[in-house]
Parts: C-alpha cells; sequence; structure tokens
C-alpha cells in the first residue's frame, strides 16, 4: 500500500501519535506501517514520527526538560527567562492536589504572557519561546500525571481522568503541534462514514457542526468558537459550564462520550441531554444551506479527490496537455 491510499482515519491516528502525551502509540503504528510498502514508511516517519521524538527503529527519545533546556541555553531577553523561571518553579512544585480550574488559569495564563513577548525579529530569541513552550508543556503533562486534581463533575459528570485525558491530549497536544494538530470536522463525509464511529456522534454530526477528536478510552465533541482569536480547544473552555446552578440552561462548549459505557442505555441518554446543550455556531441556519453544503462536499469526495489522485496517463502526449485536460474535467466536475 502507498502512503496517499491511508484512509483519512489513518492518517488522523498517525498525526495525532506523540508518546509524552498518549499511551497507545504503538499500537497505531504496529496497525498501520506493516501495510505500507518501504518508501511510503519512510515518509511517514520523516514527515510525522520525527517531529514527535520517534527514532527510525521507533524507540521513543524522552526530550529535554526545562531545567535541562535553561541550563545550556543562553535565553538572552529579560522577559523570557523571568517566565521561564517562573514556569520552571511551577512545575517543580509537588502539591499532592491542585483545583483544576485554578490550573487551567494559571497554565493559559502563563502560555498567554509568554506568547505576548515582543522579540521583533530576532531568531535566536523566538527559538527560545518555541523551546521553552515545548519543554514547559511536555513537564506539564509529566506533573499532571503525578497530582490529584480537584474537579467539579458538572453535569457532564467529569472526574479526574477525564480532565487530565483532555489536558495531555488535546490543549497540551494543540499548543505543542499548531498547524498540525488533528481534529476531525463532524460534517465531513469521510469521518461520518467511519465503521468505529458512535451512532451518537453520526446522527450530531448530521445536525451540527462541531470539532471531534478521539482518545484511547474518550471522544470529545468541541464546539467551534465564535470568535476568531478565541481557542476552542482551551482547557478553562472545557472546564466552564454556562448556566450556574440551573441545569435547564446550562450551555456547553464541549461534550465527553465515554467509551466504555457507550452500550449503556441510561449512559447514551445522559450523553444525549448534554448533546442537546452543545453551543454551535450552526444554530438556526435553514436546511437548504445545510443540504447545499453536504451536497458540495459529497461532489467533492466522490468527483474531485478522485480526479486529484488519478494519474495522468503515459501514453508519450506532453505533460502539459494532459494537465489541461484535467483541468477541463475538473471544470466539467464542478459546474455540472
Amino acid at each position: 500500500m502507498y502512503v496517499y491510499e491511508l484512509s483519512e482515519y489513518q492518517v488522523y491516528q498517525l498525526k495525532s501519535i506523540d508518546p509524552a502525551l498518549g499511551g497507545n502509540w504503538k499500537t497505531i503504528l504496529i496497525s498501520i506501517l506493516p501495510q505500507l510498502d518501504i518508501p511510503s514508511r519512510k515518509s511517514v516517519y520523516e514527515k510525522i514520527l520525527s517531529k514527535r521524538n520517534i527514532s527510525p527503529n521507533f524507540t521513543y527519545i524522552i526530550p529535554d526538560d526545562l531545567r535541562s533546556l535553561l541550563s545550556k541555553t543562553a535565553i538572552r531577553h529579560r522577559e523570557l527567562k523571568a517566565i521561564a523561571i517562573q514556569m520552571l518553579k511551577f512545575i517543580e512544585s509537588k502539591p499532592d492536589s491542585y483545583d483544576a480550574i485554578e490550573l487551567a488559569d494559571k497554565v493559559e495564563a502563563m502560555i498567554d504572557y509568554l506568547n505576548r513577548i515582543d522579540i521583533g525579529d530576532h531568531i535566536l530569541d523566538q527559538k527560545s519561546r518555541e523551546s521553552i513552550k515545548k519543554a514547559f508543556l511536555y513537564d506539564l503533562a509529566f506533573w499532571i500525571d503525578n497530582v490529584n486534581l480537584i474537579v467539579q463533575p458538572g453535569i457532564r459528570h467529569l472526574n479526574t481522568d477525564i480532565v487530565k485525558t483532555y489536558f495531555k491530549e488535546v490543549f497540551i497536544k494543540q499548543k505543542i503541534q499548531g498547524r498540525d494538530f488533528r481534529a476531525w470536522d463532524s460534517t465531513d463525509i469521510d469521518f461520518q462514514e467511519q465503521d468505529n464511529l458512535p451512532d451518537i456522534i453520526k446522527r450530531e454530526a448530521k445536525r451540527k457542526k462541531f470539532f471531534v477528536i478521539e482518545s484511547e478510552r474518550y471522544w470529545f465533541l468541541i464546539g467551534i468558537a465564535d470568535k476568531s482569536r478565541q481557542n476552542p480547544y482551551s482547557i478553562k473552555r472545557f472546564l466552564h459550564e454556562d448556566g450556574g446552578s440551573n441545569d435547564l440552561f446550562v450551555y456547553l462548549t464541549h461534550v465527553v462520550i465515554r467509551k466504555e459505557l457507550i452500550d449503556e442505555e441510561s449512559y447514551i441518554r445522559h450523553v444525549k441531554y448534554c448533546t442537546s446543550r452543545l453551543y454551535t455556531l450552526d444554530a438556526g441556519v435553514s436546511d437548504t444551506i445545510i443540504k447545499f453544503i453536504a451536497e458540495a462536499q459529497h461532489l467533492c469526495k466522490t468527483q474531485i479527490i478522485p480526479l486529484l489522485k488519478k494519474e495522468l496517463k503515459k501514453d508519450g502526449e506532453e505533460t502539459e496537455y494532459h494537465i489541461s485536460k484535467r483541468m477541463n474535467d475538473y471544470e466539467h466536475q464542478i459546474t455540472i
């Protein structure tokens, strides 16, 4: 199998790998890599796995922690150095327990401050900032594993494991991976046709637009942010339930689905209630527009993408001729 023949779900699994933040990475590699030819395996390693500190023989190389980074890096910028020291003091603290909401506030405040420091066009300072952020976030993931988080269950029945998983596998991973971070769009046809996708998510995906992230034990449904500068994956946003103590008027930006309970009727009723409270930007959009978007996505999947992947003929004609013919085919499929 060639790398371009991988399913969207397999690509999602590979790009979601980070051994420091999730424990099932070897299982994913074992299930996918043996299917690929040698050049495709090499491509997966170079473009994905090498960025996740995975060696060519598929062992994990632990990255430098923040203390090691600071000991061997000369940070010239005073503000960068000051916030790095503050971050180091925090992750080297050893509390028995910590309030989850307070932790979310503190962590996001430190990262926001780090991002706002004016370092101009100084390349070394820019690299130092990214190195500090990444080392801090990896240290934070380890710190979270070793502290008892105090969690307010709310109407979603959150617990420590759910919050820790979201903290590591969504919030921290997104901060580290940036544009490489993968989340499913619920309106994606390939996503809706996944065999392993619970029916409850498939049904909601036909009604609402949201992001979906899969972890080893949970599905996270994430409402799209309504402000351009707002991070939909924010841990503060995840913990927040808008509506106070009155469950009748609570609106959620996130829903959690526990895989182990997906076959229990009482649990499905609970999930249905939570998804009914999920705030999405497409609320009130007409059925006509929703149908038009669905048809456009279907056309893209069944006509446009196959044309994109189809090999050009090797019949002696000039390549430019075949490219021009292919572009005409694109135009025809789009306008019919």
